[in-house]
């Protein structure tokens, strides 16, 4: 049984990809821009780029698997 609160997704769905940080924050694990709720939405649209923090992860990540 579903919980009442939850939805699911049945099909792949392509978009970004946000952090809650807060009841109204949400953050890009793209570029790292913290948006509003309203503002995430309108940014799914938007061009970004990884941020330099962004690169400092993705090669901490690369270095540990080796």
């Amino acid at each position: 049984m579903d919980h009442p609160n939850r939805t699911s997704v049945r099909s792949d769905q392509i978009g970004k990809v946000f952090c809650v940080l807060g009841r109204d924050t949400r953050q890009c694990l793209i570029c790292d821009g913290e948006f509003t709720r309203q503002g995430a939405v309108a940014h799914v649209e938007a061009a970004c780029c990884p941020s330099q923090r962004s690169f400092a992860r993705i090669g901490e990540t690369d270095h540990a698997n080796r």
